[in-house]
């Protein structure tokens, strides 16, 4: 299964890519977090996603979503 996980590289994110991976599962961790890899997994940086062409084909075939950002400060 293809799993997006919004805020993968946080503490909880970071945990769940790596247990997905491990499971076989093909991974897409997106974050704000430039830089900081998941191996195995995609990684997507959300501060260069300005546009639905940068980050629609990243998206195709994802089966499950995972959100676990924080958003913006309010």
């Amino acid at each position: 299964m293809k799993v997006a996980v919004i805020g993968g590289t946080g503490l909880l994110g970071s945990a769940i890519v790596a247990d997905l991976t491990s499971r076989g599962h093909s991974v897409v961790s997106m974050s704000r977090s430039a830089g900081i890899g998941c191996p195995g997994a995609i990684s997507v940086d959300l501060n260069e996603a300005t546009s639905p062409s940068y980050w629609l084909p990243h998206l195709d075939g994802v089966e499950a979503v995972v959100e676990l950002s924080r958003g913006a400060p309010g």
